[in-house]
């Protein structure tokens, strides 16, 4: 990422080709120095504070959008246009999470993900992350650098967007995020998955390796088995990858960091890097190796069994 040629081990298991890295570096938190993409800040109007009404009436036009039906919402929705939210609704159509719904982000980083669902009418979120750079809180939105105890099954969604895999002991992880859950509560964990295509066909050029920050790599059978030893029952897979999982690693192959401040394609210095045709090929390809299960990230739905 950074272009400090260092080289880490990385055990591969025999049985379901997790993999595993050795020897983890004493100072992890130098390898999260800035640039780092999950610092990246939503825009200023994004973090606005919402008059009360605002803030129902967009939970109302969310909640629509949901599929969850309301009059009110619809109309909104007519007025002023589909709510501004880029990312997947997925994750709250499959979790069953509307607006009231209390929700908690494990690795939230700069809490992008929290702070469009305030934007939309959100009351109950908070986020946590253990680099954070600041601690915050917004009406209806707080962020720490440690996991309140008072949210022990309190929570309708807990989700770990490409966090679980920075852990050296993500089933720890996993059994802690759990102890966060009502009954009947989701939930969502999104993470590069060893031995897809792209680790087949790149090996320690895999874009997301990103050693050291990756300690764990699960397989899907890797985290098949991790959730239910937790006590959770596995309820949807869908692989979501892109076509960054060859751009970045067709950079690193041509020896560019990923923040080369020159050269990087990934980073906006060098958009000559790769044709137009290069990457609409692989997101072309991309789109396929989900459908075949074979993308190199994936994001696993659980409940409590």
């Amino acid at each position: 990422m950074y272009g400090d040629d260092i080289s880490f081990r990385y055990a591969e298991c025999a049985d379901c080709g997790t993999l595993q890295l050795l020897d983890p570096p004493a100072d992890m938190g130098w390898y999260y120095r800035e640039p780092y993409i999950s610092w990246q800040e939503v825009p200023a109007y994004v973090d606005q504070r919402l008059s009360a009404f605002s803030r129902l009436l967009r939970g109302w036009r969310f909640a629509d959008r949901l599929g969850r039906f309301n009059p009110v919402g619809r109309i909104a929705r007519h007025a002023f246009g589909e709510p501004e939210f880029p990312f997947p609704l997925t994750w709250f159509e499959h979790s069953k999470a509307g607006p009231g719904a209390r929700i908690f982000d494990f690795g939230c980083g700069s809490a992008r993900v929290l702070k469009y669902l305030r934007y939309n009418g959100y009351r109950h979120l908070h986020g946590h992350d253990r680099y954070m750079r600041k601690q915050t809180s917004l009406p209806g939105l707080e962020l720490t650098a440690e996991i309140p105890s008072r949210l022990a099954a309190q929570c309708d969604l807990v989700m770990a967007h490409h966090s679980l895999e920075h852990l050296d002991r993500p089933f720890e992880g996993v059994q802690e995020l759990k102890r966060l859950l009502k009954p009947g509560a989701t939930l969502l964990i999104r993470v590069p998955v060893a031995q897809s295509h792209a680790w087949r066909q790149y090996g320690t050029s895999w874009v997301q390796l990103d050693a050291p920050r990756h300690q764990v790599l699960p397989s899907e059978q890797g985290m098949r088995r991790m959730l239910e030893r937790a006590g959770l029952s596995l309820t949807r897979v869908d692989y979501d990858s892109s076509a960054f999982q060859f751009v970045g690693s067709e950079q690193y192959l041509l020896d560019i960091p990923l923040f080369d401040p020159q050269r990087s394609f990934v980073a906006g210095h060098n958009p000559d890097l790769f044709s137009a045709k290069q990457r609409a090929d692989w997101a072309q390809l991309a789109q396929r190796l989900n459908e075949q299960g074979d993308g190199d990230q994936a994001c696993f739905y659980a409940r409590l069994s």
